[in-house]
C-alpha cells in the first residue's frame, strides 16, 4: 500500500502531466489548482470501497486566531483518510503565483510561501482537533516565472524567504522581517523538519515537489 506521501506525489505529477497535454485544461486561480489537485488525489481512489475513499474539505476553519490574516483565513484543503493505515486528517496548503503581465509580485508572494508553511507547522505540532488527527501537511506550489527557481542576490525584502532550486529551508529559524501583504508579519517560524525545493518544469509552469510537513523525527519547538 502506497503512502500518503506517494499519492500526494503522484496526484501532483499526473496533475502536472495532464495540464501540460491538455491545451483544454488551465490553471485560472489558485483556488482551480486546488480543485484539480483534489481531483487528481480522488481519482487514484477509484477503485477503494465507498466507506473509504478520502474526504475533501475546502476552506477549511482550522487555524488559531491570532494566524488568521486578511482574506487568509482558513486552509486550503483537509483531506481525510479512513481505513486501518490511513486513520488521520492530512492539511494542505498551496500557492500558485502567476506572472500575467511585465511586474511581479514575486516578493509579497516568497513572504505567503514562508507564511503557509509557518501555518501548515502549527498545525501538526498541534495534531490533534476534535479527536482528529493531523499529524502531517503538505505545500504544494507551482509558478510560471522562472524567477522564483533561480537564485537571486537583488533581493532587497524577504531576503530570508528564498525559493530558488535546491534551497533547503533551515529548521526551526526565526524569520522576523517578512513582509505578507504590504504588512511585516514578526517571527515567523519555519517548520523543525527537512523540507528542500525541488522544481521541475512540466509544460508552462515550474512544479515544486510536494513539500511534506510533519513532526515525526524532528525537532519540535
Amino acid at each position: 500500500m502506497e503512502s500518503i506521501k506517494q499519492l500526494v506525489e503522484k496526484a501532483w505529477k499526473n496533475l502536472a502531466d495532464h495540464l501540460a497535454d491538455d491545451v483544454r485544461l488551465k490553471l485560472n486561480s489558485e483556488r482551480g489548482l486546488v480543485f484539480h489537485f483534489a481531483l487528481e488525489l480522488e481519482h487514484l481512489f477509484s477503485d477503494t470501497s465507498p466507506e473509504n475513499k478520502p474526504k475533501f474539505y475546502f476552506e477549511y476553519d482550522i487555524f488559531d486566531e491570532e494566524i488568521k490574516r486578511g482574506k487568509d483565513k482558513f486552509l486550503d484543503l483537509l483531506v481525510t483518510f479512513s481505513g486501518v493505515k490511513y486513520e488521520r486528517g492530512v492539511a494542505f496548503e498551496f500557492k500558485l503565483p502567476q506572472r500575467v503581465t511585465a511586474h511581479t509580485n514575486q516578493t509579497h508572494r516568497r513572504g505567503q510561501i514562508y507564511w503557509d508553511l509557518y501555518r501548515l507547522w502549527r498545525i501538526v505540532k498541534k495534531g490533534n482537533f476534535n479527536g482528529l488527527k493531523v499529524p502531517e501537511g503538505f505545500f504544494i506550489c507551482a509558478v510560471n516565472e522562472e524567477a522564483y527557481v533561480k537564485e537571486s542576490s537583488r533581493y532587497t525584502t524577504n531576503i530570508e524567504c528564498k525559493t530558488h532550486r535546491g534551497y533547503v529551508i533551515p529548521k526551526l529559524q526565526h524569520l522576523r522581517d517578512v513582509e505578507y501583504g504590504g504588512k511585516a508579519v514578526s517571527d515567523v517560524l519555519t517548520p523543525g523538519c527537512h523540507l528542500v525545493f525541488d522544481w521541475k518544469q512540466i509544460g508552462d509552469y515550474w512544479w515544486n515537489t510536494p513539500m511534506r510537513v510533519h513532526v515525526s523525527g524532528c525537532s519540535v519547538t
